[in-house]
């Protein structure tokens, strides 16, 4: 491709974000099949989570029905027949609890969803414990980027370092107070002095 990444304009192109459209260069494809920056990648991955929820969240709703359902059918068995047995009469208590608990969980983790678009962070919040696509902002990881004498990004909010690109704005949180560029010793040393 003839074409130049948006954000090193020396570099070509892979290609088109196959999200949004920016041309990007190796260094800036996060994911190569299909390629996708890093914003659009944090969307794919959330909607994901999002979409996960909305399942664990139904599976438990059907769950807690068949669950209430046997409970239900168990106690006509015996209203039916006009003997009551005890493990029968167990059984039924017993399903009916679970169900009960299930749907409740499911009605729970369903107001959580409300509200929550796709494209916006919801439930399942990145965190640097969730994912390897950003390196956790210690002394030495930042030492290490520094190395390598490219500028980068640290969130100091969400304490993970943005490698090889410089960011207004964080990609996890989105928030631009906490984002510092890192260009030069100055920089690290300000980001040190944040580290516990």
């Amino acid at each position: 491709m003839d074409s130049a990444c948006a954000r090193h304009k020396e570099l070509p192109a892979l290609g088109p974000c196959a999200r949004c459209g920016t041309f990007l260069c190796a260094e800036c494809a996060v994911d190569k099949d299909p390629i996708l920056c890093v914003a659009c990648d944090l969307k794919r991955y959330e909607a994901r989570s999002l979409a996960d929820a909305r399942g664990r969240s139904s599976r438990l709703m059907a769950f807690g029905v068949v669950c209430v359902g046997v409970a239900g059918g168990l106690m006509w068995l015996q209203l039916s027949r006009g003997v009551l047995h005890n493990y029968l009469l167990g059984t039924a208590v017993l399903a009916a609890v679970v169900g009960t608990v299930l749907l409740g969980g499911a009605v729970v983790q369903r107001l959580r969803l409300l509200g929550a678009p796709p494209s916006e962070p919801g439930l399942d919040r990145l965190t640097p414990s969730r994912t390897s696509k950003y390196p956790a902002l210690t002394s030495v990881e930042l030492h290490a980027h520094r190395a390598q004498g490219r500028p980068f990004s640290v969130c100091v909010g969400c304490r993970v370092i943005f490698p090889n690109m410089v960011v207004a704005r964080c990609l996890q949180c989105n928030s631009a107070a906490d984002c510092v560029q890192v260009v030069n010793e100055d920089d690290a040393r300000t980001v040190l002095a944040t580290l516990p």
